[in-house]
């Protein structure tokens, strides 16, 4: 299972999505772009936010679909990363993909809060892991009995701050 959120020209700006999934019957037809998908190329299921309405005010309108990879027009492409190799980071690309109605998550027109609430979540434990990350390394700077800290755990450390800074 994977979060397809960010977009190529939106980021994780929630409210500036621009992937659209117009309603035809007991179908969604699903266009438009994901970038940046941690897991896109292990997941079997997607959660998809999506843009069903409200193209007039940023944050309204969205919705989240539960999408299978298998779906036709649904195409994933790993992306080239640094750092994080295993994370199968992926671009998703939705052309034409029919959806059942079904598969809507929650209510339509409530991804925004849906989304926002899960990030608030998932940045406060980010934050948390990264002060506690930074509070070993500092004890174990300062520890004579410590052989030193190899060059590879440092450079994992500056990514991980890097990170925080950049998402919070």
């Amino acid at each position: 299972m994977s979060l397809a959120v960010s977009e190529p020209s939106a980021g994780s700006d929630v409210a500036g999505l621009t992937t659209t999934a117009v309603r035809d019957g007991d179908y969604y037809i699903v266009n438009g772009n994901k970038k940046w998908i941690t897991s896109g190329t292990k997941a079997k299921y997607f959660t998809v936010a999506v843009r069903t309405s409200g193209s007039e005010s940023r944050g309204s309108g969205l919705s989240l679909l539960l999408m299978e990879k298998d779906m036709p027009g649904f195409t994933i492409k790993r992306m080239k990363t640094t750092g994080w190799w295993i994370s199968g980071t992926a671009y998703l690309t939705f052309n034409n993909v029919r959806v059942p109605a079904t598969h809507l998550i929650g209510e339509e027109g409530q991804g925004f809060r849906y989304i926002v609430h899960n990030f608030n979540h998932e940045r406060f434990v980010l934050a948390a892991t990264t002060n506690r990350y930074s509070r070993v390394v500092l004890q174990d700077s300062d520890n004579p009995y410590n052989p030193g800290i190899s060059p590879m755990n440092i450079t994992h450390i500056i990514y991980i701050l890097m990170i925080t800074l950049i998402i919070l």
